[in-house]
Formats: C-alpha cells, structure tokens, sequence
C-alpha cells in the first residue's frame, strides 16, 4: 500500500532514505545522464549534497511510501524561489536550490560538467523571466520528482504532484513553477496539472553537456521547459 506523507521533521532524520532515488533521479535525467563521470561520484559528494538539500533546505518533502515493504517509492522536493530584488532584501525561508558544487568535493571533470548544468538552469530560469512576466516576487518551485522504477505507471508520479500542489496552495502563494527536463514530466504537468509552458530550450543549442547524453535520450528528449501554474488563493 502506497501512503502519501509529508516529511517535515523526518526529513532530518530519514534523509538517507531518499538516497536511491536522488541517484536514480541524477542518472536517469536527460539534462544529468552523462554528468556523473567516475564511480568517485557516487560518494561522499552526492551523499552530502543530498543532505544539504533535504536537511537543509525550508520545505516538507512529499514521499510516496510503501508501507507494506517499509520502503520510499518516490519523493517531490520544491523550494521557495524568488525574484532578485527580493532575494536583496533577504528572506529567512529562501532556499532556491542553487548549491555550490564546489565545495563537495567532485572530480575536476565532474564539476566542468555540473558547472555547465547548473548554466544552463540558471539561463532557463532567467529566459522564462516570470517573475516580471506574473507580476509576482516569489513562487513555490516544484524541483524534484522521483520515482522508483519499481513502482512505474502506478500514478504515484501524479499523487505526488498533486500533494505538492496542495501544500503550495495552503503558503498563500499566487505561482507555482516547475522545469521539465524530460518529456514524461511534461506531459503531466500540462495534462493533469494545467501548467503552461512559458519557456522552451533546446538542448543542442543551450547545453554544454548536450555532447555527453546519451544518442538514444538525446532523440526521445531535445529540450527543457520552464512552466507555471497560477493559483487561486481564497481571500478572508
């Protein structure tokens, strides 16, 4: 049986947990496939940036948990984000999930390429421009969705979308933001969510990975989108 809950506590203690599925997430990714280079990366580095996101970060994570097999099926990870003025003023639960690869500890040839993701995020995000576009300073960021192979086509994918979308209802905000790097995300953000896409890159164009993913990914996946949903927010 699959039980939807929210860590918000637990994180702190069950963090390790989700390990698996960050890796599978990393591997698995279009826009990360040909990132991790060596087996050094799959060490202490991944293990601490992890950590940091999940420990560290201001947000409950959403987790799909088996509790027959007492296992995590899958995980939704968001963060506040927010516009560059306010992010001036500074924020007490700003945590936008820009991490400094630097300091993890990663191979040379490692960090060149996450270097070259993280540009390719940043100019994504900054093309899309929503912020200016919605008149808004700060959003909710629907960042990581994983799901275990084991537990594909099960709608857990959904139920975990759709949870998350609750949660950034009840913080008040008016948007709600979201990359899909791979065409599966895509179409259910739009198709059961409503999203729009407000923004489209092409990965041979923009990505300085583009010649490290895979031939056969680069096909089914040529391109990253930045989307939105608005939210109506009941007024007392």
């Amino acid at each position: 049986m699959i039980d939807i809950q929210i860590w918000d506590e637990e994180r702190k203690t069950r963090w390790r947990e989700l390990l698996p599925l960050w890796h599978s997430f990393w591997d698995g990714e279009p826009i990360s496939s040909g990132v991790w280079s060596t087996a050094e990366d799959y060490t202490q580095g991944r293990t601490n940036l992890v950590y940091d996101r999940v420990v560290n970060g201001t947000l409950p994570i959403v987790v799909a948990y088996d509790t027959e097999k007492a296992k995590v099926a899958g995980f939704l990870w968001s963060c506040f984000i927010y516009s560059e003025d306010k992010k001036k003023k500074g924020s007490e639960k700003s945590n936008n999930g820009s991490f400094k690869f630097e300091t993890y500890g990663f191979p040379k040839e490692t960090l060149t390429r996450l270097t070259a993701l993280r540009e390719f995020m940043d100019k994504l995000t900054t093309m899309a421009d929503v912020f200016n576009k919605f008149s808004v300073d700060e959003a909710w960021g629907l960042h990581t969705l994983s799901v275990s192979p084991d537990y594909g086509k099960k709608g857990i994918g959904t139920q975990l979308l759709a949870k998350g979308l609750e949660l950034a209802k009840e913080s008040g905000v008016t948007l709600v933001t979201a990359e899909a790097t791979n065409r599966n995300s895509l179409h259910m953000l739009k198709k059961y969510f409503n999203f729009e896409t407000v923004l489209e890159l092409s990965y041979a164009e923009h990505y300085g990975n583009y010649c490290y993913i895979p031939d056969d990914v680069k096909q089914l996946q040529p391109s990253a989108s930045a989307l939105v949903k608005r939210m109506i927010v009941a007024r007392m």
